[in-house]
């Protein structure tokens, strides 16, 4: 255990961030992640509202946001704001492109999550603009990075 500790202390990834006490033996040495390893973006496109978020890898959130969807507007505008709001929260945050590992993000519509591909919004109106869209395609080819996707219950 102690070699690979030290083997990830030697290439940056973790930090000793403390000693503890014992009462025999040598004291523990609380270890942690190096918060400037990168950050993550977050993205939850919901019906009614659009949450962003983000966060270094320690899970410590420097930007979040929170506006209206507005899917009456279209997919198009809805994607290019999401997308604009990504942009800002990344600025926002102090985020270099550099630190960025990845986006996520979540879509209340059906979609395949292995592909990325929202299969449909069952949502009067939005039934047929939201078929087949290659939204997991889009993020990655708009931000350079891997997109991760998810459903969450609205």
């Amino acid at each position: 255990m102690t070699a690979m500790v030290k083997r990830l202390i030697r290439k940056g990834l973790v930090v000793e961030s403390g000693k503890g006490s014992a009462s025999l033996g040598r004291k523990p040495v609380s270890l942690s992640l190096r918060t400037e390893l990168g950050y993550v973006v977050g993205v939850d496109l919901g019906s009614f509202l659009t949450r962003i978020v983000v966060a270094d890898i320690s899970s410590k959130i420097s930007y979040k946001a929170e506006m209206p969807t507005q899917m009456a507007d279209g997919r198009e505008a809805v994607i290019g704001r999401t997308f604009a709001a990504v942009h800002e929260a990344m600025r926002e945050g102090h985020v270099s492109r550099n630190p960025l590992k990845g986006v996520g993000m979540a879509h209340s519509g059906v979609i395949d999550s292995q592909k990325g591909v929202v299969l449909c919004f069952p949502r009067p109106g939005q039934m047929t603009q939201w078929r087949n869209v290659p939204l997991r395609e889009m993020l990655e080819k708009e931000f350079g990075f891997p997109a991760h996707w998810t459903t969450v219950p609205e």
